[in-house]
Formats: C-alpha cells, sequence, structure tokens
C-alpha cells in the first residue's frame, strides 16, 4: 500500500560541499517543498545532538566532531508514493536515497533523513517545534532561516507554551495531580520538554523543566 508521506533530509555542516548536488536530485525525485539553512549556537551543539538523536553525551561530541557545528540545511520533501519496507515500518524510499546521499559525501553520516512518518513527526517537533501534520497543512510557516535551537531548548515561554507543547506529543499525555505527566515513552517525552533529570535523592521519576524563567519540578511516568 502506498501513501503520501512528509519527510526531510539534513545535511550537516561538513556534508554541504555537496549540497547542490543533493538538493538538486531531491528535487527530481520528491515534491521539495522548502529549505531551512538552520543555525545551533556551538555551545549548545553537542546538547542538541544529544538530544535529536537521543544518544549520550560522549557519543554526541564524537557526532559533533564528524558533522561540524555550523549551519546545516534541511529540505522539506513530499513522498507521493511513500512504499514500506516489511520491517519497521520504514520507508524504503527515503532509506534509498539517506545511502545514496551518504556515500556521495564520503560514506559517514554527513546526511540525516527521516526513515519512517513517525520519525520524520519526532524530528521536525524537535527541529521547529511542529508537527507533521501542522505542516502538511501549512509548510510555509517555516523561515528560511531558523536559529532558535531546538524545541524548548531555552525553557517554555508560559505555562500555556507548555501546555501546547504537551499536546503535541506522537502520543497521549495524562494530566496526574501532583505535576506528575503518564505517557507510554516518558524518557522521549523529557527529551521533548528538556527536562533535567533531577537526584536520586529526589525520589524517582523527578525532573525540572524552565517555565516562565524558572524551574518547576515535575514527573514523568509510565502511563
Amino acid at each position: 500500500m502506498k501513501r503520501e508521506e512528509l519527510h526531510l533530509f539534513l545535511i550537516w555542516e561538513r556534508g554541504r560541499y555537496k549540497e547542490k548536488r543533493i538538493l538538486n536530485d531531491i528535487e527530481q525525485n520528491f515534491s521539495l517543498l522548502k529549505i531551512v539553512n538552520v543555525f545551533w549556537e556551538k555551545k549548545d551543539f553537542k546538547t542538541n545532538l544529544s538530544r535529536f538523536y537521543g544518544k549520550k553525551l560522549k557519543k554526541s561530541y564524537k557526532k559533533e566532531k564528524s558533522t561540524g557545528t555550523g549551519a546545516f540545511t534541511v529540505a522539506l520533501v513530499l513522498d507521493k508514493g511513500a512504499a514500506r519496507h516489511q520491517k519497521g515500518n520504514k520507508n524504503a524510499k527515503m532509506v534509498q536515497f539517506k545511502v545514496k546521499y551518504r556515500q556521495w559525501t564520503g560514506g559517514g553520516h554527513l546526511v540525516h533523513a527521516s526513515d519512517c512518518a513517525a520519525e520524520a513527526n519526532e524530528n521536525l517537533l524537535f527541529l521547529f517545534g511542529f508537527t507533521a501534520d501542522e505542516l502538511k497543512k501549512s509548510y510555509a510557516r517555516l523561515p528560511d532561516f531558523h536559529d532558535r535551537g531546538l524545541l524548548a531548548e531555552y525553557g517554555f515561554a508560559d505555562e500555556k507554551a507548555f501546555a501546547r507543547t504537551l499536546q503535541k506529543m506522537p502520543f497521549e499525555v495524562k494530566v496526574a495531580p501532583h505535576d506528575e505527566y503518564k505517557c507510554p515513552k516518558p524518557l522521549l517525552l523529557a527529551r521533548f520538554l528538556n527536562a533535567q533529570k533531577r537526584s536520586w535523592i529526589f525520589g524517582r521519576n523527578k525532573y525540572r523543566v524552565k517555565i516562565a524563567g524558572k524551574w518547576k519540578n515535575i514527573r514523568l511516568t509510565r502511563g
């Protein structure tokens, strides 16, 4: 079965010497919706990589040295005939072209691509704070240049902004008494919220998030 899927390709700084060739090829094989130039502060790059990929900081340091810490390019694309592998629900075409572009840039990992619709949604939330469904309705809301960091990198403006972000999660988040938030993937929720793990002396599942410039203590549990 085939259907229309929103995806993204990401060309890290050290892969951008092949950017023109890659973007031309993307345009020939996908519906290219938007190209965004993204910039992260160098001091935040390692932490952002850790949140984006869900890896430990030591591994992110190695990744950071590989990718470079300068501006990188994100291409938002539409695959109008998305086919999948049987295993992992992956988009076969996205996997094929990711491998191709990595070969063009030396065989490393200088090009990232969303392998499935769920990963695309997660990537877009982290990078821009929009869900895939929101961008399908209006991809023009993405700027040409984005320098705001990852989702919640600097916390939330207020409680309403925090609540809106919870509603964007790719799973249901149940709000319980005493600032407890239950969901199927509490560790992923912590990454989305940029929640900082508190010391074990405060108890299990204790985190804090920054709202309106102040730290708020919360619990993230499975449920």
